[in-house]
């Protein structure tokens, strides 16, 4: 088990590596630490061999936030932390192994209606990550890019306060609710949006 948390530490230092050398070394990109959590979250499925619905929901999560980050980043800009990006890597590898925990845990865990809530939760954050990214014209960035930014942030926090309904009734799910809280915290202080 240990050398898998060790694997899923390495490839978020990868990826930040990666990212920091091919843009700048002042910033790195929230897609970078999504798609690093997206390919740990793969492998640690296959790994455990454990499928069910918080490990499935968990993925289809992950996946469809980078791909929207990835849209976000080509249509209207990369969103970044300038700073404290020590901080971002340690949260988002809090994150990562926390994934390999709830996928080895969530078959233990206490079925009913919580975990079939947060579904409602993402598509209302995966929908406005969505509407910001193509309904934002020429004039309408020029003019509203607080109205931009709230609704970026208002999304985000809807799909991380997803994955914490989703750990709700897991073993541990006091733990991963710290988590996903110093998450939304860590993205309101550091207004990334």
């Amino acid at each position: 088990m240990l050398i898998y948390i060790i694997i899923n530490i390495l490839i978020i230092i990868s990826a930040i590596v990666i990212d920091m050398w091919l843009h700048t070394f002042r910033q790195l990109r929230l897609s970078t630490l999504l798609i690093a959590l997206t390919i740990n979250s793969v492998i640690n499925i296959w790994v455990i061999g454990k499928y069910d619905f918080i490990s499935f929901s968990i993925i289809a999560f992950i996946l469809i936030w980078t791909v929207l980050a990835l849209l976000t980043d080509w249509k209207l800009h990369p969103i970044v932390f300038e700073t404290q990006k020590f901080a971002a890597f340690i949260i988002f590898t809090l994150m990562s192994v926390s994934f390999f925990i709830i996928f080895n845990t969530s078959e233990d865990s206490y079925y009913m209606s919580i975990p079939y809530l947060s579904p409602v939760f993402f598509l209302m954050g995966a929908s406005l990550l969505f509407l910001s990214i193509f309904q934002n014209s020429d004039a309408e960035k020029n003019n509203s890019s607080k109205k931009l930014r709230n609704k970026l942030t208002i999304g985000t926090i809807l799909i991380v306060l997803s994955f914490m309904v989703t750990t709700l009734l897991t073993l541990f799910w006091y733990i991963f609710v710290v988590i996903y809280l110093i998450l939304i915290a860590f993205i309101l202080w550091m207004k990334i949006f």
